[in-house]
């Protein structure tokens, strides 16, 4: 199962369309759900069950991503394999093709030998006719018997030397045949190395891109004058206003309440000292976020008030 991206150059993001999409979409929705109660003041339970559901589906998706990974590396070994097999191929058509044309020159020696023979027997029979006709006559058939069976021998080797010249046009044909297999195979793997690394570099040099138009629009709304500042600012305020809100309820739901005893005092042992260990944790885990943080996280700050916030980059008071 590969991965296809299509991008989009309207809204500058990649569209999985791969069987994958499914679970790329249910992350977008659980995430615009979390967005929508994060502004709205949802409780801390729902906001929590959105979490884990989040977490679940980006755990799925790092599992998908592990088997494609492993799919992928499979392949290539496949491929190795391959290659093996067709220079092992290779080796043993040669072999082939060395021993059937010393056989077929052994033949040839042997049918040229056997052709001496028979013009040595003629001969033979030639200068004895006239010199012992009676003894010629005697022996006649049985030359003529040694003849037709060199004949036959003969007309054997010329044949079986025809079907084997015909056994190495065969052959050299589907060495020609498993050479240009090669060479399609060799093209088709530059070309799929060729598309796998602009892929790589494409979509390396979008991300780079988002995070810097990321940075500079949370630095314009950071360092900005307040002359330069979008007309938005007011909205932005009451954005940053409500994400501290939140982040104080956030805080307020990991730290535990005290408890006291019969007197009013705080009680002591094991019970108080574990929710200390648990406030420290909750303290250091939320004392480096601030509410531009909280609305990073949360993906609200391109939303808010269902309008997108004007970039530096469009902004004609910054030309």
């Amino acid at each position: 199962m590969s991965v296809e991206y299509d991008f989009d150059g309207t809204s500058g993001s990649f569209r999985v369309t791969n069987p994958e999409k499914r679970l790329a979409d249910l992350l977008r929705v659980e995430q615009a759900k979390l967005n929508r109660l994060v502004i709205s003041g949802a409780s801390d339970t729902q906001i929590d069950e959105l979490q884990r559901s989040i977490k679940n589906l980006m755990i799925k998706a790092q599992e998908m991503e592990k088997t494609l990974s492993a799919r992928n590396e499979k392949i290539m070994e496949l491929q190795r394999t391959n290659q093996q097999q067709q220079a092992i191929n290779h080796e043993r058509l040669e072999s082939l093709t060395n021993k059937a044309q010393q056989e077929f020159e052994v033949l040839m020696q042997n049918a040229e030998t056997m052709q001496q023979r028979i013009e040595e027997l003629e001969q033979s029979f030639a200068n004895q006719q006239s010199a012992c006709k009676e003894k010629l006559q005697n022996q006649n058939e049985k030359h003529q018997t040694e003849l037709v069976k060199a004949k036959q021998v003969y007309e054997y080797l010329m044949q079986t030397a025809e079907e084997l010249q015909g056994d190495i046009r065969k052959l050299q044909q589907e060495k020609s045949s498993i050479e240009q297999d090669m060479l399609k195979v060799s093209q088709n793997k530059v070309l799929a190395e060729i598309k796998i690394e602009t892929l790589k570099t494409k979509l390396k040099n979008q991300k780079a891109e988002h995070e810097q138009e990321r940075v500079e629009l949370l630095q314009y709304y950071r360092d900005a004058p307040e002359e330069l500042q979008d007309p938005n600012k007011d909205e932005l305020g009451d954005a940053l206003s409500e994400a501290e809100k939140a982040l104080e309820r956030v805080k307020a739901r990991d730290r535990p309440a005290v408890k006291t005893g019969r007197r009013g005092r705080p009680q002591t042992g094991s019970d108080s000292g574990s929710e200390s260990k648990t406030q420290t944790r909750n303290e250091l885990k939320y004392q480096s976020m601030s509410p531009l943080d909280v609305l990073d996280k949360y993906k609200a700050v391109p939303t808010l008030f269902n309008r997108p916030l004007r970039s530096p980059r469009t902004n004609p008071d910054l030309v």
